[in-house]
């Protein structure tokens, strides 16, 4: 849930922290660089296969309404990490509590969003057990499972399915972390 008073950490160009905030009306200034957190849960299946938590976004998201998306993200709030980011956005958005030690950091995706510049960093985490989810902040309408097949699917026929248009590098990436760390490589 946004707070009035939090700021969204300030970055330069190469990426290291400016060492300060700016409030999220900022957020349409393009010459801002601010970065977010990604975090993919993912499951092993009874039969052996491999699926990853999608979000339906709220409908009432400034972006991206109604759209499938990560399994939980956010900004990087001044004074956080990625890490914290991560953890602190996951318990938000579904009230999972993520062990920071066993967040998988993939990679790091750089985009101009339309308003400004922003670092991703996007990391796996796999869930095992039986985990309740409640939507805390009133960001997420409701989740589901689905295959890398699935998701892949869903990209390809994004005007159908509604899903935030991450780049195909993007996904690629995903695809070939989520292989790599599920078969053991």
């Amino acid at each position: 849930m946004h707070h009035p008073d939090e700021l969204w950490q300030e970055f330069a160009n190469n990426g290291e922290s400016k060492n300060r905030g700016f409030a999220r009306e900022y957020f349409d200034d393009p010459a801002k660089v601010c970065a977010t957190s990604h975090v993919w849960l993912w499951r092993k299946t009874t039969g052996g296969g491999v699926e990853v938590l999608i979000q339906l976004r709220a409908a009432d998201k400034r972006n991206w309404p109604s759209h499938w998306d990560i399994s939980a993200a956010g900004h990087i709030n001044l004074g956080e990490t990625p890490t914290d980011a991560a953890v602190r956005e996951t318990a938000e958005e579904i009230d999972i509590k993520l062990d920071p030690k066993k967040l998988y950091y993939i990679f790091m995706h750089r985009s101009f969003n339309g308003r400004c510049e922003e670092f991703a960093n996007v990391f796996l985490y796999k869930l095992t057990g039986k985990n309740e989810f409640k939507f805390n902040d009133g960001e997420v309408a409701k989740l589901k499972w689905v295959s890398p097949d699935e998701l892949s699917r869903m990209r390809d026929e994004n005007r159908k399915e509604k899903l935030v248009p991450h780049p195909d590098y993007y996904f690629d990436q995903l695809f070939a972390h989520l292989k790599e760390i599920t078969e053991g490589k």
